[in-house]
């Protein structure tokens, strides 16, 4: 996931690319206006990406380290890592 300073979020959830809207206040990350791509997927792959996308249906607590963002609420959690440059898995 990319959040691009003009309030832009884009990335993918492993099976289909998202995008939409952000904003950060009072501590809560909000996603809005979400859409994404309609690609099916393994059945894990599917159910991952629910629970993805229902966490970012509502504002959420959020909290970045380093490379890390971590979303949710601690019962739901979404940990996000940035890819490190170069990273090749071929």
């Amino acid at each position: 996931m990319a959040f691009d300073e003009d309030g832009r979020v884009t990335g993918t959830t492993g099976v289909n690319r998202v995008m939409g809207r952000y904003e950060v206040a009072e501590g809560l990350l909000t996603v809005a206006d979400a859409a994404t791509t309609r690609m099916a997927g393994p059945p894990e792959a599917m159910e991952q990406e629910q629970r993805l996308l229902g966490l970012l249906d509502a504002p959420q607590a959020f909290v970045v380290t380093g490379d890390r963002l971590q979303v949710g609420d601690g019962e739901t959690l979404a940990l996000l890592v940035r890819p490190r440059e170069g990273f090749d898995v071929g």
